[in-house]
């Protein structure tokens, strides 16, 4: 999702240079003068904006948004149907409280036999989750059989 989210935004990210160029070419070609140093502003600005882009990008991907919840198995794991709880482990300590009260109401409502499988943000919020009974793994990993 995240790399598709990329392409999409690179493409049309350079579609819209190549219009502005374009753009700059047809106020040349009528005589403009100024249309060469806005052309070379607009290349400017893009290479600068492309940079920032791009470390942006690296560093969501490095951060690991799209992979956390393929991290959430381990060899620790029981095998069964499993269930990733991601979002209930990724909060912050402001807000852990109700974290674990819709941790609590969503293994209610869980059928029986399920494994929730999840990847705390701290070391904290796993201990607050093995409070609630999950099992504490490797890499911040927790799981819990219902």
């Amino acid at each position: 999702m995240d790399l598709a989210m990329v392409v999409v935004l690179a493409v049309g990210f350079i579609a819209i240079f190549f219009l502005l160029q374009f753009g700059c070419l047809l106020l040349a070609s009528a005589g403009f003068p100024v249309a060469g140093v806005l052309s070379r502003a607009i290349a400017v600005a893009y290479f600068a904006v492309f940079a920032w882009m791009m470390i942006a990008t690296f560093l969501m991907l490095a951060q690991g948004s799209a992979s956390k919840s393929l991290s959430a198995v381990g060899e620790e794991t029981p095998p069964g149907d499993r269930w990733v709880v991601e979002s209930l482990a990724a909060r912050t300590a402001a807000d852990g409280a109700a974290a674990f009260r819709l941790a609590v109401r969503t293994l209610r409502s869980m059928p029986p036999g399920r494994v929730l499988v999840a990847v705390a943000r701290t070391p904290e919020l796993q201990a607050g989750y093995v409070k609630l009974g999950f099992t504490a793994g490797e890499k911040l990993r927790v799981y819990k059989l219902t």
